[in-house]
């Protein structure tokens, strides 16, 4: 996907979804491509009580 993106000038931006605030490991892949993030993604857990 990567060099399908850069090769071609018709893409400027593209929407990276799913990776987590707490995955520090993909955050750093990304930032080595040279990716700006602009949201994080965070997933809340709560146990409802029935």
């Amino acid at each position: 996907m990567f060099k399908s993106v850069t090769e071609n000038p018709r893409y400027r931006h593209a929407e990276i979804v799913q990776v987590g605030v707490e995955n520090e490991n993909m955050q750093r892949d990304m930032e080595n491509f040279g990716i700006d993030f602009y949201k994080m993604h965070r997933t809340y857990q709560k146990e409802l009580l029935g």
